[in-house]
């Protein structure tokens, strides 16, 4: 077959960035194409419709700015888990807080508020099921309440962190959405007790970098 002449990479990189910016409805192919460099023809060739080059661009997201996600699971102790989450999450807000309403974290939010929403909505409910199977071990190895559903607990996770996005594409102050992300922290600290957390794990590394 014939050799690719450009980086697919380093297109998807860059049409992230402006659907990011711009969300699905807003960038055009023009857009596309002054942000990659490439005429029309490779563009499809390469990545297929408008819909598909998005759907590609969330998946880099994914495996970029939401990388955070899968490696904070992967913590040995609870707490650790938890501060990623959030430290991550606000960090990643923070990023992308100028995509507005129908950009990558309006998704992100779970509101379904834009074509953007439709075309990534039957993808798998992978980071639900991963959070829950964590949370069902930190309880077994009693690092969480006992009488604590694991379902749940990943269900309040989400939704928590999911408002972090929210806060974000209101315009909301950074230093303000970092210091909710603090007391949110400690707050599940606290009521999911006994969680054991060595006391310099608190959530510095939520403050910038």
């Amino acid at each position: 077959g014939r050799h690719l002449s450009f980086d697919p990479d380093v297109a998807l990189e860059a049409a992230m960035e402006v659907f990011c910016a711009k969300g699905f409805e807003g960038t055009s192919i023009d857009d596309l194409e002054h942000a990659t460099g490439l005429r029309r023809p490779s563009l499809y060739r390469t990545f297929g419709p408008k819909e598909s080059f998005f759907r590609h661009a969330f998946l880099r997201f994914e495996a970029t700015r939401l990388r955070f996600f899968r490696t904070a699971l992967r913590r040995v102790h609870i707490g650790d888990v938890l501060r990623e989450l959030v430290a991550g999450s606000v960090d990643t807000a923070v990023f992308a807080a100028g995509s507005g309403p129908t950009g990558f974290l309006a998704i992100l939010s779970g509101a379904p508020c834009c074509d953007a929403y439709v075309i990534l909505s039957n993808g798998d409910d992978g980071f639900a099921m991963d959070t829950e199977r964590r949370m069902s071990a930190a309880i077994q190895a009693g690092q969480l309440r006992s009488d604590v559903d694991p379902g749940d607990l990943a269900q309040l996770i989400l939704i928590l962190l999911s408002g972090v996005y929210v806060q974000a594409v209101a315009g909301c102050d950074e230093s303000a959405v970092r210091a909710a992300a603090n007391l949110m922290l400690d707050t599940l600290r606290t009521s999911l007790s006994p969680i054991n957390i060595d006391p310099s794990s608190r959530p510095e590394a939520i403050a910038e970098q």
